[in-house]
């Protein structure tokens, strides 16, 4: 009972000391961005209240937030799964392409009953994304090139590979680069479009999507793989010592492809939920970025699944109040973005609180040391 009572002080003590390293870090970022708000002759304290406003501050600002963070927690459990894997995948963007335009070629070629053809658009969209990581993983582990070259390599492939299909072979019409529509049976959900009829329909204004749905089962079962499975097991020791791993029996071949397999087709399923929820067609490089700042959640969620939902969230809801202050307040974009990459840098940054109780530390035993010197001598 005392050994339990001690472990649950040490997680209560561990997660005070991180939530306060969290905190200090958004206010540094608040802090600077307020300074360059004053530089330009903005004011601080309104931009931030719309800023936050704008991320929970309405029904439709949290929809818009929710709309955001659907594919970022898609890319950030993917990156999530890499990271604990030992492996750094950082083609999560051309992987989540590729799942898109793999699954839309299925969504709209095939005609089919609704229960066969949208799990089947949603499994060519993870089959896709697999595929696409498998060729880095295997270049890692029988040539030992570096994963890191290799899938920014497959990110530069990837999308000139999606741009030449958009303008040709899969191209809908002369005056677009964009794939013929998805059928309908494959389609998710609008929030809008189930409530239209409401009193007061949720999600208007918005394309919020039950991929959100999605994207929430998919971090619970990657969680219960960790924590309840061998596969989990395995995949987390891998990470953690390669050595240890080997001796204690573990595949570690078998582990790495399992996981940038695994990383791989979570980021392509989450390309084409995008598509079926909210464009419903693939419109030629439809949105960038998402595969980086998936692997930038993953990093704030200090590569846990939970802290990466977390971290997607987050980003999704500041994503959401810049748009806003971006309408309310006709504020440069590209100040507001500054703004928001400060704070999330701060975040990222985390860790330089930590080096400065370790540089306080140091210090102090050495002047203790000095003035006893001083008196020896």
């Amino acid at each position: 009972m005392t050994s339990k009572m001690g472990t649950l002080q040490r997680h209560l003590r561990g997660a005070f000391q991180r939530s306060i390293g969290i905190v200090l870090s958004i206010l540094a970022g608040v802090f600077v961005g307020s300074l360059i708000m004053i530089w330009y002759k903005q004011n601080p304290v309104e931009i931030y209240t719309l800023l936050l406003k704008g991320a929970v501050g309405s029904q439709r600002s949290i929809f818009i937030a929710m709309q955001r963070a659907t594919p970022l927690i898609f890319t950030a459990i993917a990156s999530t799964i890499a990271f604990r894997t030992g492996v750094f995948n950082i083609g999560v963007e051309g992987q989540f392409f590729i799942g898109a335009i793999c699954g839309t070629f299925v969504g709209y070629a095939f005609a089919l009953p609704t229960i066969i053809h949208l799990p089947l658009t949603l499994l060519a969209g993870f089959l896709g994304g697999a595929a696409w990581a498998y060729f880095p993983t295997i270049m890692r582990q029988k040539l030992g090139i570096s994963e890191i070259i290799t899938t920014i390599m497959t990110n530069y492939i990837a999308t000139h590979l999606i741009s030449y299909l958009t303008n040709y072979p899969m191209r809908a019409s002369p005056t677009t680069t964009e794939t013929p529509p998805v059928q309908a049976t494959t389609r998710l959900p609008q929030f809008i479009e189930l409530t239209r009829h409401w009193a007061k329909p949720l999600g208007k204004g918005t394309q919020a999507h039950f991929g959100i749905f999605i994207a929430l089962a998919v971090v619970a079962i990657v969680y219960f793989i960790f924590k309840r499975t061998k596969l989990g097991y395995e995949l987390r020791m891998v990470g953690i010592s390669f050595p240890f791993s080997e001796f204690g029996g573990i595949h570690l071949d078998r582990a790495f492809i399992g996981g940038m397999l695994i990383s791989g087709g979570i980021a392509g399923l989450g390309g084409i939920v995008e598509i079926l929820g909210v464009w419903r067609e693939y419109k030629n490089l439809f949105a960038t970025g998402f595969g980086f700042r998936g692997n930038l959640a993953s990093l704030l969620g200090r590569q846990s699944v939970i802290g990466s939902l977390v971290a997607a969230l987050f980003y999704g809801a500041m994503e959401a109040g810049a748009l806003g202050l971006e309408w309310a307040a006709g504020i440069p974009r590209q100040l507001i973005d500054i703004v928001i990459g400060l704070i999330i840098f701060f975040m990222a940054a985390e860790g330089m609180w930590d080096f400065v109780k370790r540089i306080k530390w140091v210090r102090a035993p050495e002047a203790a040391r000095k003035s006893t010197q001083e008196l020896e001598v």
